[in-house]
């Protein structure tokens, strides 16, 4: 077994509470005795001492955990002076006549036990009793709204898939009205460096594997200890949204309805092929040409990345005139998932690129890389480069995509150091007009000092670092969102375009502060050319 969910059952007392959030512990036991018996994975269970002999009648000891987490501990959670402090403060509690009637208000002990789920969760990945790779929380309640016969094998089979390079969460639309959840709003924006937080995580279904949780773990203490020292609280969800808006290269975000239900999103990963998930915002383009064996190494070369490559949706442009290698392409794209793209002429490798950003722009995906079958990915154990910088990371495509959020970017390149050179040089100059050399690149006559490339700023996302500058535009594989699509490819076309024409064109635009462009301090791409073909054959456009 891959997986183990994690989960957990304490009485504070929620039957006792005398307003319409209360409800029976007796309830509680019943749900929880419907979850012990769907999971068919191990379990590790924090439950009070007295529900012990409870749990026994429902699962094996052969592959359940359980820790006692009492009362008692929960008055002992590192926050709970403050929690006490905050929930008592009419200035809080009065944002809002629901607030005041409130889980979070009324017992003194509901935030201190929704706020440790994340402590938990992340023990459950140091101790590991059951040696497995991917870990879920569940609520110990979660079948008052989850119909406990959609948390079979089939569901933990199907769920890790969505843990595979960052830690799941689920999210529900959220107008906020000046606070959410008791967090005050303009608040929660200004922890999420200053966006409008209109989307908010739930805390009934949420995980991850180890590295990733335990990384996340001391995000949440962090960002939980310096709200509530500010006099600031929501729940565990108000933490877990600040950590899908600040740490997307962290958190695989799913949507789910506006009423929050969980049980709709589980029936559909149960019911359908994976299709449309946060790894489906990256459409995956490349062209091939006359040559099989040249596209099978390219694919080959992508086997080992993260599965945003290996879940996204993947086209390809064949350009080949030679008719007898048809069927050996399209057997290749079968096998591989790529949506096969035949025109009546070879459009060249420009009208290819020119036709990828045309699809992209018409898609549902957020951004799009576009590969020629001698780019290939790099993999594990590679040397750095020329330059010293590494050519391999295991989450290459999320990070990129969240360095693309982060910044702001209209497109990233992929790879410093390129075949021909590397990105120290802004190569643009020389396909610029005279007159543009001269205001662009002051000194154009100093061949070699005038086009050093002008770097703004670096940065790193999650150990993979960049800089933002007037990086020039080349046909290696760059990462585009649709704005950038469209000032580069779309808002001026050419009827046989070249890659000079566009790096020319993309510099005069990058001057004049319209495109936003990064690289990559590392070098994935590495350029191989196995097979050839009869160089008279190639094409730049149609």
């Amino acid at each position: 077994m891959s997986l183990t969910i994690v989960s957990g059952l304490i009485n504070i007392g929620r039957g006792e509470m005398g307003t319409s959030f209360s409800r029976s512990f007796d309830h509680y036991k019943e749900c929880f005795s419907k979850l012990l018996t769907a999971v068919k994975c191990p379990m590790m269970l924090y439950i009070s001492p007295d529900l012990e002999d409870f749990v026994w009648q429902y699962r094996d000891r052969s592959n359940t955990t359980i820790r006692y987490a009492s009362v008692d501990d929960l008055k002992k959670m590192p926050f709970y002076d403050q929690i006490q402090s905050i929930r008592t403060d009419p200035a809080w509690f009065k944002q809002k006549s629901w607030l005041e009637e409130s889980t979070q208000a009324r017992l003194e002990l509901y935030n201190p036990l929704v706020m440790s789920k994340m402590f938990w969760l992340n023990d459950a990945t140091i101790f590991n009793p059951h040696n497995t790779k991917y870990f879920l929380w569940l609520d110990g309640g979660i079948t008052n709204t989850v119909w406990d016969g959609l948390l079979g094998a089939k569901f933990e089979a199907e769920v890790v898939k969505y843990m595979e390079d960052a830690a799941l969460f689920l999210c529900f639309p959220y107008d906020a009205d000046g606070e959410i959840h008791g967090f005050v709003a303009s608040k929660m924006n200004e922890f999420a460096r200053g966006a409008n937080v209109n989307r908010v995580a739930r805390g009934g279904l949420f995980g991850g594997t180890k590295d990733v949780i335990n990384k996340l773990n001391g995000l949440y203490y962090s960002y939980l200890s310096d709200s509530l020292s500010k006099g600031l609280m929501g729940t565990e969800e108000s933490i877990f949204t600040l950590l899908t808006y600040n740490y997307p290269d962290l958190c695989n975000y799913q949507m789910i309805g506006s009423n929050g239900l969980i049980a709709p999103w589980i029936e559909k990963i149960l019911s359908k092929p994976r299709e449309s998930t946060n790894t489906s915002k990256l459409g995956i383009y490349s062209v091939c040409f006359n040559i099989p064996a040249q596209y099978r190494l390219w694919l080959d070369s992508t086997r080992n990345h993260d599965s945003v490559f290996k879940y996204s949706s993947k086209y390809v442009i064949n350009n080949s005139t030679d008719l007898s290698t048809n069927d050996e392409f399209s057997a290749l794209c079968r096998k591989h998932s790529f949506q096969e793209i035949r025109k009546p002429e070879n459009l060249g490798i420009c009208g290819a690129r020119q036709l990828c950003a045309e699809m992209f722009d018409e898609s549902e995906h957020e951004y799009m890389v576009f590969f020629e079958d001698d780019m290939m990915l790099c993999g594990k154990g590679e040397e750095p480069c020329k330059n010293g910088l590494i050519r391999y990371d295991p989450r290459l495509f999320q990070k990129c995509m969240s360095i693309m959020e982060k910044e702001s970017l209209d497109y990233l390149k992929l790879s410093f150091t390129e075949f021909f050179g590397d990105n120290h040089l802004n190569w643009s100059w020389h396909n610029l007009p005279s007159d543009k050399k001269e205001q662009y690149f002051p000194g154009a006559q100093i061949k070699g000092v005038c086009n050093r490339t002008k770097i703004t700023y670096t940065g790193s996302v999650d150990g993979l670092s960049y800089a933002v500058g007037e990086f020039h535009y080349c046909n290696w594989p760059v990462m585009f969102n649709k704005a950038g699509s469209r000032k580069v490819f779309l808002d001026t076309k050419w009827a046989h375009p070249y890659e000079q024409t566009w790096m020319s064109h993309v510099q005069q635009l990058i001057s004049q502060g319209m495109v936003r462009a990064g690289c990559l301090l590392a070098s994935p791409i590495d350029h191989n050319r196995a097979f050839h073909y009869d160089g008279k054959l190639r094409k730049e456009n149609p």
